[in-house]
């Protein structure tokens, strides 16, 4: 449980990071193969942060920063 609540307070710090951030800059960044780049995506659209909330996108984003 706590390593669940842990990971999740770092997901949110770095969700509210990226939605900060220009989405122009890191879209371009993951599709040059930037792997910190292509996983904030995948938190964005797994959350809806800055972007539409969109399961399919979020998995694609992810298997390509792993």
């Amino acid at each position: 449980m706590l390593r669940f609540l842990l990971t999740s307070l770092i997901l949110f710090a770095l969700s509210a990071r990226v939605v900060a951030s220009d989405l122009g800059s890191i879209t371009e960044a993951a599709e040059l193969g930037d792997v910190e780049a292509q996983f904030n995506l995948g938190v964005m659209y797994a959350h809806g942060e800055g972007v539409p909330e969109d399961d399919t996108l979020a998995v694609q984003w992810y298997r390509r920063a792993a």
